[in-house]
């Protein structure tokens, strides 16, 4: 090895990475990643680390979500607030547990993450149900795996004019590699969309430019994609729009930078397919609708899962490698 001529170093078996514990299976090819480590951290940083702490079920509450008339006016208020629950602090430890191995928690960071400069007793209870969540799940692992052929699978959802206080979408993607979870991500709309079907664009442009990405870096690491990559979406008409290159009267409204989708299309690079919203996977970062659908789309977002054609013209996921 070249390396060793200029360096000093040791192999030993890949255990962990920036908090996250690795424990690998090489005779049944699991990998499982979990950060209970940084999540215990995080608890007993706020005192939330007890062992009779009440578990959750979800990490959203039933109640709606905090808003920016939740932030008091008072500038008393306020100050005890902000002296009561450092919420910056909060969030940056679940941003960086979300951006490591707990996709499944996009949602509430995102929302709460709008309230670092002033945050109010809703925004704590809110953030203290999330962190109850983690303490209820502190070990749950990611969990990857070999078995499918490479393939990539996009899951592109939108939650339309979800923010109450701007009436922007929420929009997420998630991109599995071989039937693994390897990208995430969730984001507020630079704009209002008019419609639901607009903001499914959205997502559908966002997603198919992350799907390019991917496709470029396996292409690098010598495994080139096998057939076209799919983009699962639960909205029609945004199906239709994205893959009909003619642009409607009705759409002229919608920029032309949001079509770029279609020359993947035309080019047999990307296949735009309709998966029932049950089944979609993207749901899971960008709405909540109970914790029954949502601990079903969760065990296929942490394991190793694909969707499959089921003969009728309809997709369904494929279980067979969920552990």
């Amino acid at each position: 090895m070249s390396l060793a001529t200029r360096f000093d170093f040791t192999l030993n078996d890949y255990e962990a990475m920036l908090g996250m514990r690795i424990l690998i299976d090489y005779d049944k090819c699991i990998m499982r990643i979990d950060q209970e480590m940084q999540a215990r951290k995080m608890l007993a940083a706020f005192g939330m680390d007890n062992m009779n702490l009440t578990t959750v079920s979800s990490p959203m509450p039933s109640d709606p979500p905090p808003t920016e008339e939740d932030v008091p006016r008072e500038p008393a208020e306020l100050a005890r607030c902000r002296a009561l629950f450092d919420l910056r602090a909060a969030i940056g430890h679940l941003n960086f547990l979300v951006g490591g191995t707990r996709p499944g928690d996009s949602i509430t960071v995102k929302i709460l993450s709008k309230f670092m400069n002033g945050w109010g007793m809703a925004h704590i209870r809110y953030c203290k149900h999330l962190m109850r969540w983690v303490a209820t799940t502190v070990s749950m692992p990611l969990i990857l795996r070999g078995g499918y052929d490479m393939g990539v699978q996009v899951f592109t959802d939108a939650s339309h004019a979800s923010d109450v206080d701007s009436r922007r979408s929420l929009l997420g993607i998630v991109i599995k590699i071989c039937g693994n979870t390897c990208l995430w991500v969730v984001f507020y709309s630079s704009m209002v969309a008019h419609s639901s079907c607009e903001s499914e664009i959205l997502s559908l442009d966002k997603g198919a430019t992350l799907a390019m990405l991917v496709k470029y870096m396996i292409e690098v690491m010598g495994r080139p994609v096998q057939g076209p990559i799919t983009i699962f979406v639960d909205n029609q008409a945004a199906i239709d729009i994205g893959s009909n290159p003619v642009q409607a009267s009705r759409n002229l409204h919608m920029h032309a930078r949001y079509f770029y989708v279609r020359d993947l299309v035309r080019m047999g690079v990307v296949k735009i397919l309709h998966l029932a919203s049950k089944d979609q996977l993207a749901d899971i970062l960008v709405t909540f609708k109970g914790s029954p659908c949502y601990n079903q789309l969760l065990r296929y977002l942490m394991g190793c899962a694909i969707v499959v054609a089921d003969g009728e013209g309809k997709y369904r996921w494929d279980t067979s490698l969920l552990l």
